[in-house]
C-alpha cells in the first residue's frame, strides 16, 4: 500500500518546485553580488514505511488523509548554510516569499 495514494507523484513534483524556487532565489542573490544562500539543498519525500510507522506511533489511522493532513512532514527541505549568520538571512528571504510558508525551523 502506498500511503500517499494518488498524491505520491504530486508530492515529488511539489518538492521539486520548492527546490527550484530556492535555487532561483539563490541565483538572484548571487547575480546581485551577494554570497550564495546555501552550501547544500536537500529535499525528500518521507518514505512510505516511515510515514506508516509515524501514523501508527501517533495513533492516527494508516491512511492517505492522515499522512497528508495530520502529519506535517511528508515533504522535507533542508537548507545547509555556509555560516551561522546565513541562517537568519535565508529565513528572512523565505518568510518574504509568496510561494511558501515557513512551518517549522530546526537548527
Amino acid at each position: 500500500m502506498d500511503i500517499y495514494g494518488k498524491y505520491a507523484a504530486s508530492l515529488t513534483a511539489i518538492m521539486n518546485d520548492v527546490e527550484d524556487h530556492i535555487r532561483s532565489l539563490n541565483q538572484q542573490t548571487v547575480a546581485a553580488g551577494q554570497p550564495k544562500l546555501y552550501e547544500h539543498l536537500i529535499g525528500r519525500v518521507k518514505a512510505n514505511d516511515s510515514m506508516v510507522e509515524k501514523c501508527q506511533r501517533k495513533g492516527y489511522s494508516v491512511s492517505t488523509e492522515s499522512a497528508l493532513r495530520k502529519c506535517h512532514d511528508a515533504i522535507g527541505i533542508r537548507i545547509v548554510c555556509n555560516f551561522i549568520d546565513d541562517i537568519d538571512r535565508d529565513l528572512q528571504l523565505l518568510r518574504q516569499a509568496d510561494w511558501c510558508s515557513v512551518v517549522k525551523e530546526k537548527d
